[in-house]
């Protein structure tokens, strides 16, 4: 199971049913919208499980593609 690290990469959960938000403290907007959308697209329906910085009690989660959205996969450990 690959697990990554997210950092900067969603800042709040709306994030992944709204990836185009920008953030205000991100540098470049444009380009943290690309590299989420980009990542986000690629992790999804895999076993990588995604381990945000910002996100309260900070879990890790598989993300499952939902439409043009995105969502956790809670995973029972």
């Amino acid at each position: 199971m690959l697990r990554r690290f997210a950092g900067d990469l969603v800042h709040h959960p709306v994030q992944l049913i709204r990836p185009d938000l920008h953030f205000a403290y991100d540098w470049n907007g444009d380009l943290a919208e690309q590299v989420r959308i980009a990542v986000l697209e690629e992790i999804a329906g895999t076993d990588t499980m995604l381990f945000p910085a910002h996100f309260r009690y900070g879990s890790g989660e598989h993300v499952e593609r939902d439409g043009d959205k995105y969502r956790f996969r809670f995973t029972q450990v």
